[in-house]
């Protein structure tokens, strides 16, 4: 029976999954590429942004973060960074970044970005350290292109089973790892030591890693800026290559994303996932991250009716439905949520589905033939629902 629940669990989280990524919902989403800037730099804008996006009001985040991080990358991209050594590369970016900056550098102390009369001040000083590091290696070896360093990761690892883990690696490194920029770079070089550092690595934990990857994965505008940039950087015939590689190949399928593990995915683990795995014989363990239980839940699973990565639909049902105790619109509720279904009328042709804009604030039109909720699945599962 607990498998039978935990089935409905995934239809449920599957459907509104493709709620959250359907055209009607992203065309609403909280930030928009910018037409004034070029492919490869609107996703580097992108993954600067979520470097910061920790802790503070996604506001700051996504408007003031991100308007003063596209001036900053449009900057990068013509200024030259041509040196002998990955160290003189290193000095002369951040003495670039310096130019953004407010202030000197003091132990502790968090410097605050500026550009005309934005400012916006990251949480952590080592967001300051990651963002350096991510300028000087695509300035020294990638010719300050982001996505040309995506499709060189795509191209080296298009034959890996593990694929997509290791282009996530890859990230890791230019970003969030502490190595020293010189092993870095020969490990980008080089697949045996690569190799060797990745069987070291746990992938789990990297919340905003896996985000922003997601996002380059799913997102409309973002896959049609990925293709943009790859044939850029690589031409018309390998660009479209490496992009039907991306989003076609197994190796970099959805089922290989992890689930990011914020503070809301671990609110709806306790919530509604953890009462049914304890009837599996699968014994979640307290230091246990949400990361590392979805992905153990769906490898127990002998049907795949879901991936890990889309159990974070619990960042905007926690956050809107949990935090208002919206439970009278929950699809994992108590509550009967027929009467407020279109699907058996006729009122429900094109128009979006209320339990979803009630629950997730997400824009999908009904559609009662992949709808849950019609047939109860679902229901009760929530052990905190009033």
């Amino acid at each position: 029976m607990a498998f039978n629940r935990l089935e409905e669990l995934a239809k449920v989280v599957a459907w509104l999954d493709s709620a959250r990524w359907s055209k009607e919902n992203q065309e609403s989403l909280i930030w928009q590429s910018s037409t004034s800037s070029s492919p490869s730099q609107e996703v580097l804008v992108h993954w600067l942004t979520y470097i910061t996006d920790i802790q503070r009001p996604w506001q700051d985040v996504w408007k003031s973060g991100t308007s003063i991080f596209r001036e900053i990358v449009k900057s990068f991209s013509t200024t030259n960074f041509q040196s002998k050594t990955i160290n003189d590369t290193k000095r002369k970016v951040r003495d670039f970044l310096d130019d953004f900056k407010t202030g000197r550098p003091k132990a502790g102390k968090v410097r605050t970005f500026k550009y005309g009369n934005i400012k916006y001040t990251p949480r952590y000083p080592d967001q300051h350290t990651f963002i350096e590091r991510t300028l000087i290696i695509l300035a020294d070896q990638y010719e300050k292109d982001f996505i040309k360093f995506i499709g060189e990761s795509i191209k080296r690892w298009e034959q890996d089973h593990q694929g997509l883990y290791h282009v996530a690696f890859d990230l890791y490194l230019l970003t969030y790892s502490k190595l020293d920029l010189n092993i870095t770079v020969k490990s980008l070089n080089n697949k045996k030591r690569h190799e060797t550092l990745y069987s070291k690595w746990d992938r789990f934990g990297y919340k905003r890693l896996w985000a922003a990857l997601r996002d380059y994965r799913k997102a409309r505008n973002y896959l049609q800026l990925t293709r943009q940039g790859l044939c850029k950087a690589f031409g018309q015939k390998e660009g479209n290559r490496l992009y039907k590689i991306w989003t076609k190949k197994s190796n970099f399928a959805f089922n290989l994303l992890e689930l990011p593990g914020d503070v809301w995915n671990i609110n709806f683990m306790q919530r509604v996932v953890k009462p049914l795995t304890d009837n599996l014989g699968l014994q979640i363990k307290k230091s246990w991250g949400a990361s590392y239980i979805a992905r153990e839940i769906y490898e127990k699973m002998t049907t795949k009716l879901f991936y890990p990565e889309q159990l974070d639909i619990s960042f905007d049902l926690s956050a809107k439905a949990c935090e208002n105790e919206d439970c009278d619109l929950c699809p994992f509720g108590k509550h009967e949520l027929r009467d407020l279904c279109l699907s058996d009328t006729s009122a429900a042709r094109n128009k979006y589905c209320p339990i979803l804009l009630g629950t997730c604030q997400y824009r999908m039109v009904c559609d009662p033939t992949n709808c849950p909720v019609v047939n109860g699945i679902g229901k009760g599962l929530c052990t905190s629902s009033s």
